[in-house]
């Protein structure tokens, strides 16, 4: 699906555009010397990939700006990736920090000089907008309750930031705020807001008893769940309903009971 809004802007010979996966909110910030209408939609190797996976149906494309000049091209691609952070980011598909990934026709390439300057916003490329304020920034940052090791517990508005000073992994985080995983390194978290409509189902961690995940597994192998565990098995001549069953009656252990049992 292509969002494209137009501007008073005909003479243009490339522009920079955003997809976004509408399935998981993920996004590729790239750029294309042509029209909006040529049938281009990117080149990034993980964005191929969730391409092929999701249809391009799935997408959604915005476009960011469009650019009078073939020479400004790259240098406005670059300013949008330095200004996001894509390949720093775990919402984007963008592995290269550099542009041109992108078919930008043969403009000029960015010296490590000027991409100093972009970064520090010494430097602004001809025709681009201003930098994004801390104020948008914040707009667009969402709220977390963090619970550290020593039980104490306080918000933050920015996840990443705070996973780079903990030296903490921000997918490890996630898991536990969507109640994947019951901490990560002693630190618990939840999401309070969610400005960029991203698709998420949080979740409690359940934690369960040795018990009670025999009882599941009973309960899977009943209903013909495909569980590895959930399977027939026959071991010293009996029949159990299922791997967790035999353990439960025979006290012996996984190993012994998949090694010399057989399963039906």
């Amino acid at each position: 699906m292509i969002n494209d809004v137009k501007e008073a802007h005909m003479n243009y010979t490339g522009f920079i555009y955003e997809w976004t996966n509408k399935l998981d909110g993920m996004k590729y910030i790239g750029s294309h010397k042509g029209t909006i209408d040529d049938g281009y939609t990117g080149s990034g190797k993980r964005f191929e990939n969730a391409k092929n996976k999701y249809g391009i149906k799935n997408f959604e494309r915005t476009i960011l700006e469009y650019i009078e000049k073939e020479e400004d091209i790259l240098l406005k691609e670059q300013h949008y990736l330095d200004t996001v952070g894509c390949a720093k980011s775990p919402l984007y598909y963008n592995i290269s920090p550099t542009a041109g990934g992108g078919d930008c026709g043969n403009g000029p390439k960015i010296s490590a000089t000027k991409k100093k300057r972009f970064a520090s916003g010494d430097l602004v490329p001809y025709n681009k907008g201003k930098a994004m304020q801390d104020e948008q920034k914040l707009k667009l940052a969402d709220d977390w309750e963090v619970t550290t090791p020593a039980n104490e517990t306080f918000l933050i508005n920015n996840m990443l930031e705070f996973c780079r000073k903990h030296k903490l992994n921000a997918s490890a985080m996630s898991a536990v705020a969507r109640g994947r995983k019951s901490m990560y390194k002693g630190y618990k978290c939840k999401k309070l807001t969610n400005k960029r409509d991203v698709v998420y189902e949080p979740g409690e961690y359940v934690f369960m008893t040795k018990e009670e995940r025999s009882q599941q597994l009973k309960e899977l192998a009943i209903k013909g769940g495909n569980h590895h565990e959930a399977v027939k098995i026959e071991y010293s001549g009996v029949i159990y309903n299922s791997i967790a069953e035999a353990k439960e009656a025979t006290s012996k252990s996984y190993y012994l009971i998949t090694k010399y049992g057989k399963r039906i």
